[in-house]
């Protein structure tokens, strides 16, 4: 059972370490994702200093279609580029 734990472990670092290889050209994160993996993915990047100047944003949610996914990226960048009141 360790064996298995510390494999499964050793494959979701190696998935972290793609994907954040390919999110270096963004200044601005949106990640979302279910239970907790978000939160392990921002811890992930939180320790690499080439994101401490970027800005993190984690959500939740569960299964969602594309569509749905698409919305809810493009509703938080709108939200957060209205003008200020």
């Amino acid at each position: 059972q360790d064996a298995k734990n510390h494999a499964r472990q050793t494959d979701l670092l190696k998935y972290f370490k793609s994907v954040a290889a390919l999110l270096l050209v963004y200044d601005e994160l949106y990640i979302f994702g279910p239970a907790n993996i978000q939160e392990q993915f921002q811890n992930h990047l939180k320790a690499d200093a080439r994101f401490n100047s970027k800005e993190i944003t984690i959500d939740s949610s569960e299964q969602l279609s594309d569509y749905k996914m698409i919305s809810k990226v493009r509703s938080f960048f709108e939200l957060k580029n209205l003008p200020a009141s």
